[in-house]
C-alpha cells in the first residue's frame, strides 16, 4: 500500500508540472516569431505597427522615420537595413521577461560619399547597392508576458540603427566643364579645316572634337582600338555625343539593299567572355522576342566569332527572312578589355558589308 501511494504521488506531481513545462515551452517558442514581425515592421518603418506590439510609445524614433521620408539620401540608407536573429541567444530572464539578440546591419554612407565621383542622387544609389561597407548593431530585444499578450520592451533601442537621420548628406560638387577654345570650333563639317584634318586620330573625349565623318578614325573610349569610317560611305548620323560613348553609322543602297551598325558601351563592367555572352543573349532576348509574326522567320545560327583588333571574340548569328521585304544577316558580338565592354550590332543584306565594317577596327600603336 506504501509503495501504490508514493506512484500516485509522482504521477500527481508530474501531472501538475506538465502545463506548466508546456506553458513556458510555448512562450519561448513564441519569441523568435514575434521578433522577426518586429524586424520586418524596422526595415519598413512602419510605426503603427511598432506601437502595436509594443507597451510604449517612441515620439523620437516616429520623428526619426518621418526625417528619412521626407529624405531621398537618408531613404535609400535605410533601405539596405538587414537583421539576423540569434536564435541561440534566446533566453528566459525570469518568469514574465524574455530576451534574444538581434544584429542589424546597413551600408556605411559615409564610405560611399568618399568616392568624389558622386555628384547626384543616382551616383549615390549605385554607391549605396555596390557597397560592401556596413555598420553592425547588435541589439538584446526584451519581451514582457502579461497573462496571454507579449509586449516588445526596449522600442527605443531602434533609434541606434539611424545614427544619420539628423545628419546633411552631401554629394560632391560636379567639376566644372573646360572651357571651349573659342578659335578651335567644336564642330567643324564640310569645310575645309576640316578636309586638312581628316586621316587624323580623333579623341571622342575632347569636348572639342569636331563632327565624324567619312574616311574619319577614331579612338574607341576606354580602349587601344582605332574605328576608321569607310571613304564614300553615307552617314546618316554623323554627330557624336560628348556625353554617351556611342556611334552609329547606316548605308543605302537601294530600298533592299543595305547595312548598319552601331556601337554602345554596355553596363559598367569591363569585358570577359561569361558578361560578354550575358549581353549578347539579353540584347537578343529584348530585340527579337516578337519579331516572328511580323518580320518573317528568325532562327539562331551556331556561333560564330569575330576578329576585332586582332583578338576573337565570340558573336551571335541570326538570319532574317521575310517573303515579302528582304533577306538579312544580323550579327552581334560584345568585345572590349577589363575595364569597359561594348557591343556592336551589325544588320546588313550583304556579307561583304560585315567584312567591311569588322575590317574598320585596328589597334593603335
Amino acid at each position: 500500500m506504501r509503495r501504490s501511494t508514493k506512484a500516485v504521488a509522482l504521477l500527481l506531481t508530474a501531472s501538475m508540472l506538465m502545463p506548466l513545462c508546456s506553458c513556458a515551452d510555448k512562450t519561448m517558442d513564441q519569441i523568435p516569431e514575434l521578433a522577426a514581425n518586429i524586424c520586418g515592421d524596422v526595415k519598413v518603418r512602419d510605426y503603427d505597427k511598432l506601437m502595436d506590439a509594443s507597451r510604449f510609445e517612441d515620439e523620437a524614433l516616429e520623428e526619426i522615420f518621418d526625417m528619412i521620408g521626407e529624405d531621398e539620401a537618408k531613404e535609400m540608407v535605410a533601405d539596405t537595413l538587414a537583421y539576423e536573429i540569434d536564435a541561440d541567444s534566446l533566453q528566459k530572464i525570469d518568469k514574465t521577461n524574455y530576451s534574444i539578440d538581434v544584429t542589424f546591419s546597413f551600408v556605411d554612407h559615409e564610405a560611399v560619399l568618399e568616392d568624389e565621383s558622386i555628384v547626384s542622387a543616382d551616383d549615390f544609389e549605385n554607391g549605396i547597392q555596390d557597397s560592401s561597407d556596413l555598420i553592425e548593431v547588435t541589439i538584446t530585444m526584451l519581451f514582457y508576458k502579461d497573462g496571454s499578450d507579449i509586449f516588445f520592451m526596449n522600442l527605443g533601442d531602434i533609434e541606434k540603427l539611424y545614427p544619420y537621420a539628423d545628419e546633411e548628406i552631401e554629394f560632391h560638387e560636379e567639376p566644372e566643364e573646360e572651357p571651349v577654345i573659342e578659335d578651335e570650333p567644336a564642330v567643324i563639317e564640310g569645310t575645309e579645316e576640316q578636309e586638312e584634318d581628316e586621316g587624323g586620330v580623333i579623341d571622342l573625349s575632347d569636348p572639342n572634337h569636331r563632327t565624324i565623318g567619312e574616311g574619319d578614325t577614331y579612338t574607341l573610349p576606354g580602349t587601344d582600338l582605332l574605328v576608321t569610317v569607310s571613304e564614300g560611305v553615307e552617314v546618316e548620323d554623323r554627330s557624336l555625343r560628348n556625353d554617351v560613348d556611342i556611334w552609329c553609322g547606316y548605308f543605302v543602297d537601294e530600298d533592299t539593299d543595305f547595312y548598319m551598325y552601331g556601337i554602345t558601351t554596355e553596363g559598367v563592367c569591363g569585358y570577359d567572355p561569361t558578361y560578354g555572352a550575358a549581353v549578347m543573349d539579353q540584347f537578343i532576348a529584348e530585340t527579337f522576342s516578337d519579331w516572328d509574326e511580323s518580320y518573317g522567320y528568325i532562327y539562331q545560327n551556331p556561333d560564330t566569332e569575330f576578329i576585332i583588333g586582332g583578338t576573337a571574340y565570340p558573336a551571335r548569328w541570326i538570319t532574317e527572312d521575310s517573303d515579302s521585304v528582304y533577306h538579312a544577316e544580323i550579327y552581334i558580338v560584345a568585345f572590349g578589355d577589363e575595364d569597359v565592354c561594348y557591343l556592336l550590332v551589325i544588320a546588313t543584306t550583304d556579307q561583304a558589308y560585315t567584312d567591311d565594317i569588322i575590317g574598320a577596327f585596328s589597334t593603335a600603336t
